[in-house]
């Protein structure tokens, strides 16, 4: 089963991948958090990552199918949930190229809609963990230990260079110009659903069990 979570950043999707993938059967491609340690390692495609994300641009179709098919290869037969990956139209229908090859599609589409108010005060106080990509909210969702990651333990904490209000506002403009359009490659699908993810955490999640037991 190959599960794609959509919306814009903040919008929760992170928090909804954390918990299902702490079900071993589930894996998570995130393409984002493969970047981001791709930029971690200091290498040279590193290096123009960390230029190309931090001014909150999008990353070439080209690097983000490489990260995709080489994810894909290592998740054996477990469900997977795609977050970060499509993002465009074009990505939509190589995504799918690929996932032919390997004998898979695209099960559900899985829609965040939320106000881009929420979605700036949701942001504007976020924050990670370096070492496991764990994510926080110092006013939603803090860790349980000042200081110290929940999932591994590491005080390694940080806010992501492209959590500023000006990037948010250009990632916001990116998301509707390029993403948007994808939804209705997939209601033409018959696979497009949409949640409130001005819900709480736990409603959303009860929202998406009951979608991915459908799409099993």
């Amino acid at each position: 089963m190959v599960v794609v979570f959509f919306g814009p950043p903040g919008s929760g999707k992170g928090t909804q991948v954390q918990n299902i993938t702490l079900d071993p059967s589930y894996a998570c491609i995130s393409t984002g958090n493969m970047l981001r340690a791709e930029i971690a390692s200091g290498s040279k495609l590193g290096n123009k990552l960390k230029t190309i994300m931090g001014e909150g641009n999008l990353v070439s179709d080209e690097i983000i199918l490489e990260v995709f098919e080489s994810a894909l290869e290592q998740c054996g037969d477990k469900k997977i949930i795609l977050d970060g990956v499509p993002r465009t139209l074009a990505q939509a229908k190589s995504v799918d190229e690929v996932l032919e090859r390997h004998h898979m599609k695209v099960d559900s589409a899985i829609e965040f809609k939320l106000d881009d108010d929420i979605l700036l005060q949701r942001i504007l106080g976020r924050y990670s963990c370096k070492d496991c990509g764990a994510t926080y909210h110092k006013t939603f969702s803090p860790t349980k230990e000042e200081g110290i990651c929940d999932f591994c333990g590491s005080k390694n904490l940080r806010i992501r260079e492209d959590d500023q209000e000006e990037v948010l506002k250009k990632r916001l403009d990116l998301y509707y110009l390029e993403t948007l359009p994808i939804l209705g490659y997939y209601r033409d699908k018959g696979v497009l659903h949409t949640v409130d993810a001005a819900l709480s955490p736990h409603a959303v999640s009860d929202l998406i069990e009951s979608i991915l037991k459908r799409s099993q």
